[in-house]
């Protein structure tokens, strides 16, 4: 993980192990919700006294570096999984019920 993201903490104790900021039970990806709905920063930190601007700044960059990941597909493109949608594992070819 970057390192100008050191108030993102991860601890299976606190809200079953989901980057939190700073050990608190606030979750990256709440503080994230309430930019997407729309909330500004002032308001956040006025709804929650305890946190602190650069909180919401790098709950921010972790969104960010989370969706710059990439997934490397271990099948061709045009086999499915039936197990699960986002997996590769236990693919089988599709084939048109039609052909």
């Amino acid at each position: 993980m970057p390192t100008h993201l050191d108030r993102i903490t991860f601890d299976p104790a606190i809200m079953g192990g989901k980057p939190c900021l700073r050990g608190l039970r606030v979750t990256a990806g709440m503080l994230v919700g309430l930019i997407a709905s729309g909330h500004t920063h002032e308001e956040i930190l006025a709804l929650y006294p305890y946190l602190e601007e650069e909180d919401i700044t790098q709950a921010s960059r972790y969104a960010a570096w989370r969706t710059e990941e990439i997934e490397i597909p271990l099948a061709p493109l045009h086999e499915v999984s039936l197990s699960y949608p986002h997996s590769n594992v236990g693919c089988i070819p599709w084939r048109s019920s039609t052909a």
